[in-house]
């Protein structure tokens, strides 16, 4: 999400970190209102383009300065140094990475404490990527049983994060 965020709003890391943040907070206060009607992903990303839309109504009210006005007013100055050349590197630190490893086997372990049709199924659909078709055909469900199987094992799924989290 960050790196869709960050080719949408340019070269501040600072902002796309904060409106990925945003989104997140954004998705935990209203996962009650998440119908499954769509993936996860997808109901993610269309908060994380509101995000990304807000960013820039609020930064259309304030006065802004493109980079390349900056680049073409400093060009005189023998020290001064393009703004592209100077982009820091965020390669994820070790923390960040022992972070989202833990992060992970909670999930996991999360997933597997569903019940086992719950878990096929939400298995199947998000990290098997498979479509909902061939999931009932393979499983033998109806689309509404489908949905109902998704709808439990996220709102399950929910639960356990959040008592493992807090």
């Amino acid at each position: 999400m960050y790196a869709y965020t960050a080719s949408h709003i340019g070269a501040d890391h600072f902002a796309a970190q904060d409106i990925v943040q945003d989104t997140f907070l954004s998705a935990l206060n209203s996962m009650e209102l998440f119908r499954g009607m769509c993936s996860e992903k997808t109901w993610l990303y269309s908060i994380l383009r509101h995000r990304i839309t807000d960013y820039y109504r609020h930064r259309s009210h304030h006065n802004t300065v493109t980079f390349s006005a900056l680049n073409s007013l400093y060009a005189q100055n023998e020290d001064f140094t393009p703004w592209e050349n100077n982009i820091p590197c965020h390669e994820p630190t070790p923390e960040h990475i022992l972070e989202n490893k833990q992060l992970g086997i909670i999930i996991n372990d999360s997933i597997k404490l569903l019940p086992s049709r719950q878990r096929r199924v939400f298995e199947m659909k998000n990290i098997e990527d498979a479509p909902s078709h061939v999931i009932c055909g393979t499983l033998r469900l109806s689309e509404e049983n489908y949905w109902i199987l998704m709808y439990r094992a996220r709102r399950g799924l929910r639960a356990l994060l959040l008592k493992k989290l807090r």
